[in-house]
C-alpha cells in the first residue's frame, strides 16, 4: 500500500476510487486517513492539516500521524539532506508530464520554525545570507 502525507495545499488525491475516511485510534489520538485505490492500487491519504487546513502547523499530532499509518504499512522516512526521492520525483514527473507540461523536477525546499514571514521577506533574508561571506 502507497501512502501519502500532505502539507498545505493539497487536501485530497485526485482519481482516488472508492475512497472511505477511516478514523484510527493510536496512543497519540485519533486520525483520520482516507483509504481508497488510485491506479488500481490501494492508497492511505493522510492530510496532516486535516480537512480544509483546520491544523495549524503546531498543532500537527506527527507521531499519531505516523503511528496510523505504520499500523498497516511500512514506513519510510525520507532523508531530508535530499528532501526529494529522485526516483519517485522521475516517476511523477513522467506521470505528470501529460497534464502539466510546464512542471520541473528541480526542487528546493525550505523550513522554517514559529511564525513564516512573507515570501518576500524570505526570498530577502536568503539573498542576504547567501550573499554574506563567512
Amino acid at each position: 500500500m502507497l501512502a501519502i502525507i500532505t502539507g498545505s495545499g493539497l487536501y485530497e488525491v485526485p482519481g482516488l476510487r472508492a475512497a472511505q475516511l477511516e478514523m484510527v485510534e493510536t496512543p497519540y489520538g485519533t486520525v483520520g486517513v482516507t483509504v481508497g485505490t488510485w491506479q488500481n492500487r490501494p492508497v492511505a491519504f493522510l492530510a496532516r492539516h486535516g480537512p480544509g487546513h483546520t491544523v495549524p502547523p503546531h498543532r500537527i499530532n506527527y507521531r499519531a500521524n505516523l503511528w496510523a499509518l505504520k499500523q498497516d504499512l511500512p514506513v519510510r522516512h525520507t532523508d531530508m539532506t535530499e528532501p526529494y526521492d529522485r526516483e519517485l520525483r522521475q516517476r511523477l514527473g513522467a506521470a505528470a508530464a501529460d497534464l502539466a507540461p510546464a512542471i520541473t523536477l528541480d526542487a528546493i525546499i525550505a523550513t522554517l520554525e514559529g511564525v513564516r514571514p512573507t515570501l518576500s521577506a524570505l526570498n530577502a533574508e536568503v539573498t542576504r545570507r547567501w550573499n554574506t561571506p563567512n
